[in-house]
């Protein structure tokens, strides 16, 4: 295979490119709101690592005549590990004073698949969502990202030195790897729809990323052939592209899928036609583009453990300190690259041979495990504490008697999955209708069946509101046609066995983001009128309804935060919120004007339990009130028995 030109080992554009992805997914990571897309700034860093690794493979193999792949992964292991050793330390030394002992433990686990850059699967395994809440406090789920360039740093020159050796021409080649890049890419959109985790986190179906850049280095390697102002021109549509991307993309597209392609394509554009002077080559080569460039693996390294663990220990992380997180994570990414990876990557002492720095490599791959497992240690120490113990065994994972037969979680499922309590033979029959948050109540009505001698007979989706509207579903990216479908079908299922009481539970404030209304009526009307027509529906077959007003939502996770400040020495009122931020007053006037239409109906309003006239607790006299964010603790729920049991009896 001829190089028709030689393979330039720097480009100002490339650097700036780095800066301008690093930036993308810290300002988006940040929370600001200018880019709800910038987490394209990933498949960014995939396009240009495919291109440059690719170019310097080729390079190699027609310079030296082979490529010597103990040399590559020298230096990927040089350039990278010991920059991510420091990282995952202080993360987990910092993390020791801000997480309680349950969270340590969780930490310390992602910590270690960091350390083997196995994160990605790791990740997939633990969540159905990258953007989903409960992964956000995870210090480490920037780490995927890595991992995923890890692997393919290990697969790909293997690839490429087999395609090599079998092939021996460029077009041949070209042709293999375009192969592998459609085969990926189809993997890739195929299991955005069916394991949408898997598909965002997994190898197989980011690899396309990387091989659109590599194969645009392979086939345009002299991009002088076209025209210079087709090279200014097209570079700056590419970037005016991936602004749009940052802009338009958001976390509910289905993503990847085909939605990635835009700003990988856009970005192995600039790749290969830049190179040039023109207006986005100035902007790329602005020395504090550079420089931030020349620091973008170490930015990205620092800034989501910054800003988690500020966000964490000041409960909310505002525009304020947000900035000042960034700003630390600046100086830290400088210190980082000064001090650790540019010695470590260009010192003699580690360079010498191969060898040194494939076995430091191998050093500081165990050594990030080892210390992930010290603090893996140090947090089961912690977690002996019999008060820890106790919020996080009985106020977080309480069991609420529900299990996974009695609970439609499963987004795609329609089918109507009931549980029966109580009394089975009781001509008193009592239905629970809901989402989550009618489960929360389940094992206090549970008690009652058992008690009072009624059957209960439970109909619950998660996700699901029982408001005849159309949803959005975060995990399907789609409209949530299976819970019309599965709320129909309940409601027909209750109709027919015609119970003494329906009693009704919903996330309002949740799922009211979530609604796809009609361009003619707003949303808020909208939602009142879907809640009116499912409970008239109930109404007219003679059934009463018992309607549960929606709960102040607290916004962090009760027993975490409380576990965490208990741990700290702090005052525990750092998890209460303020009563104003915890409601969606609108909607609940909304809610009480459609309620007012019906006579008889029983509406309970719990709010008193967990606010006072200003603020609302994580905890109250001696009690967790929640186990998570906005879900009643199964012990606490238990506490407000007997207001059901007036209703019922």
């Amino acid at each position: 295979m001829n190089e028709a030109h030689p393979f330039r080992a720097f480009r100002p554009d490339i650097e700036g490119m780095r800066a301008i992805a690093v930036l993308l997914v810290v300002v988006y990571h940040a929370g600001f709101v200018w880019t709800p897309g910038g987490f394209i700034g990933v498949d960014i860093f995939f396009a240009i690592s495919g291109y440059l690794i690719t170019g310097l493979l080729i390079a190699e193999s027609e310079t030296a005549g082979r490529i010597s792949l103990a040399q590559f992964y020298a230096r990927r292991g040089r350039r990278l590990l010991p920059a991510a050793f420091l990282m995952i330390s202080v993360t987990i030394i910092a993390s020791h004073f801000i997480y309680g002992p349950y969270e340590k433990l969780q930490t310390t686990k992602f910590a270690a698949s960091a350390s083997l850059y196995v994160s990605n699967i790791f990740f997939a395994m633990q969540s159905d969502d990258y953007f989903s809440a409960a992964m956000q406090n995870n210090p480490f789920l920037h780490t995927w990202s890595l991992a995923v360039e890890e692997q393919f740093y290990l697969v790909w020159p293997l690839l490429i030195v087999a395609l090599i050796a079998m092939l021996k021409s460029r077009v041949n080649l070209i042709s293999a790897l375009l192969i592998f890049t459609v085969v990926s890419f189809s993997l890739c959109i195929v299991l955005t729809i069916v394991s949408p985790a898997w598909a965002f986190y997994s190898l197989p179906t980011r690899a396309w990323e990387f091989s659109v850049g590599g194969l645009a280095r392979l086939a345009i390697a002299d991009a002088s052939r076209i025209s210079m102002s087709v090279r200014k021109v097209g570079t700056c549509i590419a970037m005016a592209i991936i602004a749009a991307s940052a802009i338009l993309i958001t976390e509910d597209y289905v993503f990847p899928g085909w939605w990635a392609a835009i700003p990988v394509l856009a970005a192995t554009a600039i790749l290969t036609l830049g190179g040039v002077d023109g207006p986005l080559h100035k902007l790329l080569g602005n020395s504090i583009i550079q420089w931030i460039g020349t620091r973008s693996y170490a930015i990205y390294l620092w800034h989501w453990p910054a800003l988690r663990l500020t966000d964490l220990w000041f409960g909310e992380l505002t525009p304020l300190l947000a900035f000042l997180a960034i700003t630390g994570c600046l100086i830290i990414a400088h210190l980082s690259y000064e001090l650790v990876e540019n010695p470590i990557r260009r010192g003699r002492w580690i360079s010498r041979t191969t060898m040194a720095s494939l076995a430091s490599s191998a050093a500081l791959t165990i050594g990030g495990a080892g210390v992930a497992f010290a603090g893996f240690l140090g947090a089961k120490l912690q977690m002996n504490d019999p008060y820890q113990q106790e919020l996080i065994f009985d106020w977080k994972f309480g069991d609420d008697g529900i299990n996974p037969d009695c609970f439609n979680w499963p987004h795609s499922v329609t089918d109507v999955w009931v549980c029966e309590f109580g009394d089975e033979a009781s001509e008193r029959k009592v239905a629970l209708l809901g989402d989550s948050h009618a489960r929360h109540w389940a094992r206090p009505l549970q008690q009652l069946a058992e008690e009072n001698s009624f059957k209960l007979r439970t109909f619950l989706k998660g996700s699901c509101p029982i408001a005849d509207v159309d949803m959005f579903s975060n995990w399907l990216k789609r409209s949530f046609i299976e819970c019309n479908i599965w709320r129909d079908q309940a409601i027909a299922q209750i109709i027919n066995e015609k119970p003494m009481h329906v009693i009704i539970g919903m996330f309002s404030y949740g799922q009211l983001p979530r609604l796809m209304p009609p361009i003619d009526e707003p949303s808020l009307v909208h939602w009142a009128n879907g809640v009116e027509h499912t409970i008239r529906r109930l109404q007219e077959a003679g059934i009463r309804v018992i309607f549960i007003r929606q709960l102040p939502v607290l916004q962090l996770n009760a027993p975490d935060c409380l576990s965490r400040v208990i741990m700290a020495g702090r005052d525990t009122s750092v998890c209460n919120v303020s009563r104003a931020d915890a409601f969606n007053t609108d909607l609940r006037e909304f809610e009480t004007e459609v309620l007012s239409k019906f006579d008889d109906i029983a509406v309970m309003d719990f709010t008193e339990h967990f606010c006072d006239e200003d603020t609302c607790y994580a905890s109250r006299d001696s009690n967790v009130l929640y186990r998570d964010e906005h879900h009643v603790s199964v012990k606490f729920s238990i506490t407000l028995k007997d207001e059901f049991s007036e209703l019922l009896n």
